[in-house]
């Protein structure tokens, strides 16, 4: 089974008076020192606005290692208060009845591994999961009260100082995505190429290609050298690159924001994650995959 996993980075700042004396290294060591010290293997909980009156975020520290946190982040989902949603009898499909009946909330979540050695995080990719960043930041900074320590903590895709770099070694490309503004000098050049572009020029905002590429691309390593090898990456708003990688993994590099999504083979049966079994497994996969980067 393949799934996506999203890598961040926790970054945090020292005080000003720390700042011209205390390097990153030190910084990162007094914030792994702090969080172990506030963290419990618990259940965290937030409301998504303060004014809810239920929670509808949990935090779930599920082990603290003296070299990695490992979680999971789930969206609580009261179907009691949905619109137009009813429970149907499986027994009997024709019968139909209260939501309330349930009791339960309905949670989407995901897995998340944080190494310390780095503080960079690795993420099992659900989009119906609740944000990452946000509620990680909310934890670290509110709950746990970090923030009488430090300036400033941040939760951040991971950076690739030389992204292009990334690039030049896949083996393979799968899928170019770019846009580009009117007022990038490439508009022309591309929307003047139909009538149809011609007259509506002045009306477009932005402009969006993608392109699905064959399996047998003549002169493949050239062709991705040139792009690993391009310089003109500033006349785009967004330029994203799928292909394969040097380990057989499909990743998605962002050259505009220089980060990278990696779908990595998790050898695990969606059974397994239907119920929420078998932690040790997806821990594994999870810390695997963070040493591939």
């Amino acid at each position: 089974m393949e799934r996506f996993v999203n890598f961040y980075t926790i970054y945090c700042e020292p005080l000003d008076l720390e700042s011209y004396s205390t390097s990153q290294e030190n910084t990162n060591k007094n914030f792994i020192r702090k969080l172990k010290t506030n963290l419990n293997e618990k259940d965290y909980l937030f409301k998504k606005h303060k004014t809810d009156e239920n929670f509808s975020v949990a935090i779930q520290i599920d082990e603290i290692d003296n070299d990695y946190i490992f979680g999971i982040i789930g969206k609580l989902d009261d179907l009691e208060n949905k619109a137009l949603v009813r429970a149907r009898n499986k027994d009997n499909i024709l019968k139909t009845g209260s939501i309330s009946t349930l009791g339960k909330y309905i949670e989407n979540f995901t897995y998340f591994y944080i190494r310390f050695s780095d503080l960079c995080c690795a993420v099992l990719n659900n989009n119906s999961a609740p944000s990452f960043t946000r509620y990680i930041k909310l934890l670290l900074k509110d709950e746990l009260s970090l923030m009488n320590y430090f300036k400033n903590i941040n939760v951040i895709p991971r950076y690739e100082n030389n992204i292009c770099n990334k690039i030049s070694r896949f083996v393979d490309l799968l899928e170019i995505n770019f846009c580009f503004d009117n007022e990038s000098s490439l508009s022309n050049d591309i929307l003047n190429i139909n009538d149809i572009y011609k007259k509506a020029n002045n009306s477009i905002q932005k402009t969006k290609v993608s392109l699905t590429l064959k399996n047998d691309i003549p002169n493949k390593k050239d062709f991705i050298n040139s792009i690993s090898e391009y310089e003109n990456f500033g006349d785009f708003c967004d330029f994203k690159i799928k292909g394969i990688d040097e380990y057989g993994a499909e990743q998605c590099a962002d050259i505009i924001q220089k980060t990278l999504t990696k779908k990595i083979f998790i050898d695990i049966d969606d059974s397994v994650l239907k119920n929420d079994t078998n932690h040790d497994k997806i821990k594994k996969e999870l810390e695997l995959a963070l040493s591939t980067i």
